[in-house]
């Protein structure tokens, strides 16, 4: 399944997704948009694996207390100037919050 944030597409195999959302980051520089999706993807390997904007595919551990299959909620932040930020949760804790590209 591909999901759209703004211009770019994340590629994954979601068990369900949620609505986008926007929000407005102050800074010295000014205003800018960052976009944020969640998607829910099972845990295969002990790992899960999506295609990120700016990278491209990536797979990240996911900690041996996760047994394969458990469905986990993978949210990625797309910023400036080519970020992307991909937090996942599963069982009630976060277990990866990782940036990619330039943050």
């Amino acid at each position: 399944m591909a999901l759209r944030l703004g211009s770019h597409t994340v590629h994954a195999a979601p068990v369900a997704r949620a609505a986008p959302a926007a929000q407005a980051v102050q800074g010295n520089v000014g205003t800018f948009r960052a976009l944020k999706e969640c998607i829910e993807i099972a845990v295969q390997n002990g790992e899960i694996c999506l295609k990120l904007p700016y990278v491209g595919d990536v797979c990240v551990d996911i900690p041996d207390f996760i047994p394969n299959g458990t469905v986990a909620e993978a949210c990625v932040e797309l910023g400036f100037p080519a970020c992307a930020k991909l937090t996942v949760r599963a069982l009630g804790q976060t277990v990866v919050n990782q940036e990619f590209g330039i943050c």
